[in-house]
């Protein structure tokens, strides 16, 4: 499978689609040791997952990329130990120069089959990557193409606290656990969007959700355009099915699958001195009219498939919201309400 003869006479789609494969498999290959590169691997994924990083589509990182980083790690550091390598992990992405390109090898194209790779000399797009996570296997391309600047921020963010409880942790101070913390998503802000994906059938919401769900990007993007308004979108997703009369005057009743999706707002003082007593507001309107428009034209959706998005703020946080990202219990994508317990 590695080798590139294999790509002969395909188009652009069957190359994407066997390099998932290649990709995996050149990983593995340039690694010195491939026991501790899992091993670091999967403490590494249960981090992201827990603190709200993990996500491709989102404009975080999946699995690939951070396959891609902690290789390149056990490069740096082919002799370490997992926990060693996981510090070490902290310690260089924490002050990595971006968009300086993670590579974990030189990609030549010798046979010239001739599909583009990640170029940004030639390239004007790929100048455009602010987090370059190049993949090892012909073609090589950015995996990270989806990285904004708000997730890069919170990226940042989270490697310098990952560096700082890994050396409290390197210091006797504390235990590794202290490391897979949930974090205070919800006491960093007083304001946020709530995105709710809804439809009447588990069928149904599996197509509707999966159409929302990969033009979220979009919405972040409108958004961390303006000026006066800071976004930290969290990667996790709020589960429930609702029960709801079918109308008034009848005893039948229909299920509801809702998923919720939160985006912490923060608002930077205005530079003009505000006037004593005066409010500073920010109106979203157009930006959440506009990607409703967006996501409307998906040709599968019908009846009972809707998407909101509202204001609300720390209050109206539901407890079980609250409580399942406070446990750092579960890693899952898709946090489920139990039941018996409050909306």
């Amino acid at each position: 499978m590695l080798d590139d003869q294999v790509l002969r006479g395909m188009d652009e789609a069957s190359v994407r689609s066997c390099n998932g494969v290649r990709v995996t498999e050149r990983i593995l290959q340039l690694v010195p040791n491939q026991e501790r590169f899992r091993t670091t691997l999967i403490a590494v994924k249960h981090w992201a997952r827990i603190r709200g990083i993990y996500s491709n589509v989102l404009g975080f990182l999946g699995g690939v990329n951070w396959a891609i980083l902690v290789a390149r790690i056990c490069q740096f550091y082919p002799n370490s130990l997992p926990a060693s390598l996981l510090s070490r992990f902290f310690r260089i992405y924490q002050m990595w120069t971006w968009p300086n390109p993670i590579m974990l090898d030189r990609v030549d194209n010798p046979l010239n089959l001739g599909f583009s790779g990640w170029n940004p000399k030639i390239n004007v797009r790929d100048r455009s990557h602010l987090m370059p996570i190049i993949t090892p296997a012909y073609p090589a391309l950015n995996s990270s193409y989806n990285v904004m600047a708000s997730t890069l921020c919170v990226l940042k963010t989270e490697f310098d606290r990952g560096l700082d409880r890994t050396l409290e942790i390197e210091t006797k101070k504390f235990s590794w656990a202290k490391l897979f913390v949930a974090p205070a998503f919800f006491q960093r802000s007083k304001h946020f969007l709530r995105v709710e994906i809804t439809a009447r059938s588990a069928q149904d919401f599996d197509g509707w959700f999966g159409w929302v769900e990969s033009r979220l990007r979009h919405l972040f993007l409108r958004l961390e355009a303006l000026s006066d308004i800071r976004i930290h979108p969290f990667a996790r997703f709020f589960d429930f099915i609702d029960t709801k009369d079918t109308r008034p005057e009848s005893s039948s009743k229909c299920e509801v699958h809702t998923s919720w999706l939160f985006i912490g707002l923060k608002f930077p003082a205005p530079k003009a001195a505000p006037v004593t007593g005066a409010t500073h507001s920010v109106d979203l309107t157009s930006v959440i009219r506009d990607f409703a428009t967006y996501t409307d034209q998906w040709e599968g959706r019908h009846g009972g498939m809707d998407m909101q998005i509202d204001h609300v703020t720390r209050s109206q946080i539901p407890e079980w919201v609250l409580e399942s990202v406070a446990s750092g219990a579960d890693d899952s994508k898709h946090v489920r309400k139990h039941k018996g317990t409050s909306r």
